[in-house]
């Protein structure tokens, strides 16, 4: 506190700050929050995944505006940024955080770094202004925030509380209501498995296309229509939840669906995230979305 009454007294005009402990009265006082000094790896326990997580639980106890450090930042004996960590974690973070902020981290000359390589800088600037893409959206929803606590990322289950698969998923989150992104989270990965929840037409952002398969609720049934426990189609999920679908996420181009029917300011969004694309020479041409393989899907437990 006393370092805040110190900012106040000796800076004039808008400032921000943010933390990183909360209590239960901490969103009154500091509405951005940093998730902490992750490891510089892909697990779930203090690395990539546990950046989102957090914020994800945040959200969910009203630190509704957060952001993490964007590769991590601790790095130990025999273990270090790579590359493709640091550049997955832009994709990450240009779509999650409120705030897109990179960090040398706690020993620099073992970490990847942005100005490393033309690619790493070049896939910085172009995540930073895909991040940009989607400032006035958010604009919106820090409106929402201040006024209702809403987080700007959130959990699937906090618009799907219904839907028991919504509240296992921790690798893919909703931007407000209507933005659905599933950035690649492990290495050495090309391509991401999504869960699109029911009830919803989902769109794929880049192409406005349809995904190949629909949650049943969606139009009233699923990708085949019937009843339910009756479709043919074996990615069809009988119990009448949601939708797997599998889609081609190579460096650069990570996945992001929007609802049909979602509001002008998340189609706004979505159509600056396409012109984005477009000022990147478009789409790679063999991209593929599909339904997700139901022998992988049941090896993964997810039926």
């Amino acid at each position: 506190m006393f370092c805040v009454q110190g900012s106040r007294d000796d800076i004039a005009g808008d400032g921000v700050f943010w933390s990183r402990s909360a209590s239960t009265l901490t969103p009154k006082h500091a509405r951005l929050m940093w998730l902490g000094d992750q490891l510089v790896s892909w697990d779930a326990h203090d690395g990539m995944k546990s950046a989102l997580l957090g914020m994800l639980q945040g959200g969910l106890s009203g630190l509704g505006i957060s952001h993490s450090d964007v590769g991590g930042y601790t790095a130990t004996p025999g273990r270090h940024r790579t590359r493709e960590l640091l550049m997955r974690w832009m994709e990450l973070s240009a779509l999650a955080d409120a705030v897109f902020r990179t960090h040398q981290g706690n020993r620099p000359l073992h970490n990847a770094q942005p100005w490393d390589t033309p690619e790493l800088l070049d896939h910085l600037g172009a995540f930073a202004r895909l991040h940009g893409c989607l400032a006035p959206y958010r604009r919106t929803l820090m409106r929402e925030s201040s006024l209702t606590g809403m987080p700007i990322t959130r959990p699937l289950l906090m618009h799907y509380a219904h839907d028991p698969v919504a509240s296992n998923v921790a690798t893919q989150f909703l931007i407000g209501r209507d933005v659905l992104a599933a950035p690649v989270m492990d290495r050495s990965t090309p391509r991401v498995h999504v869960y699109l929840p029911p009830g919803d037409v989902w769109l794929d952002v880049w192409t406005t296309q349809r995904s190949p398969i629909q949650p049943t609720g969606a139009e009233g049934g699923g990708a085949e229509g019937g009843a339910e426990g009756l479709n043919p189609n074996p990615n069809y999920d009988s119990r009448g939840y949601g939708a797997w679908v599998t889609v081609d996420a190579p460096l650069g181009w990570p996945t992001v669906f929007i609802r049909r029917g979602a509001g002008k300011p998340a189609q706004a969004a979505a159509a600056a995230m396409r012109e984005w694309a477009v000022e990147r020479g478009g789409l790679p041409g063999h991209r593929r979305m599909y339904p997700m393989d139901p022998v992988e899907k049941l090896v993964l437990g997810l039926y």
